[in-house]
């Protein structure tokens, strides 16, 4: 059957049309499971990985330690003080000081580092290569003087000082799961506070 050349036009542009409207559709799709997995995946506030999906990535490195026998460290910063930042200059303040502490821990990481926001006030990193106590406590003790230090906040007249404890637990000393090591972690970074030690 032959149709009409008019007829055939406008049958070919509503094929087109529909090619086109099933595009967008995908596309739309395609952006807006990015931003579930974004959304499910990252911190808001810092950008950084949130807790679910460090431990995702964790779990990876802890495997890879397995199966070739290296270790390495984790390390739990704490912001001190934060509280009062909050109470005295208000949330955007303190959202403020995350966001610059993030930020200042992700450009003094590595690139096969893994940094992420553990909740509230505290930070975690795992660190592949670093096998023994003494390796891990020198590289928290210079990523604490590069996170912490004076701080401009918008609002905020004189500048802040950013002070943060910091605990540090090798694999597999100390835990050959997640769980363990952070709560080594954190009995690390008390222990710290307990002793004044902070930067």
């Amino acid at each position: 059957i032959t149709l009409p050349a008019e007829e055939m036009r406008f049958y070919m542009l509503t094929f087109a049309l529909a090619i086109v409207l099933l595009m967008l559709a995908g596309a739309t799709l395609l952006v807006e499971h990015r931003s579930l997995v974004e959304r499910a995946s990252f911190d808001p506030l810092t950008k950084l990985p949130n807790r679910s999906e460090f431990a995702r990535c964790a779990a990876e490195v802890i495997i890879t330690a397995e199966r070739q026998g290296n270790g390495f460290c984790l390390l739990l910063f704490d912001l001190n003080g934060f509280k009062q930042v909050n109470d005295t200059y208000g949330h955007a303040a303190g959202d403020e000081m995350l966001k610059v502490v993030g930020n200042r821990l992700r450009k003094a990481v590595r690139d096969d580092d893994i940094v992420a926001r553990w909740g509230g006030d505290e930070f975690v990193v795992v660190m592949p290569g670093i096998v023994d106590d003494e390796m891990g406590a020198r590289r928290a003790e210079q990523l604490a003087e590069q996170v912490s230090g004076r701080t401009r906040l918008d609002g905020v007249n004189d500048a802040l000082r950013v002070k943060v404890s910091v605990g540090v637990a090798v694999w597999p000393r100390h835990g050959i799961e997640l769980e363990q090591l952070v709560e080594a972690a954190d009995q690390a970074m008390y222990q710290a506070k307990r002793e004044g030690v902070t930067y």
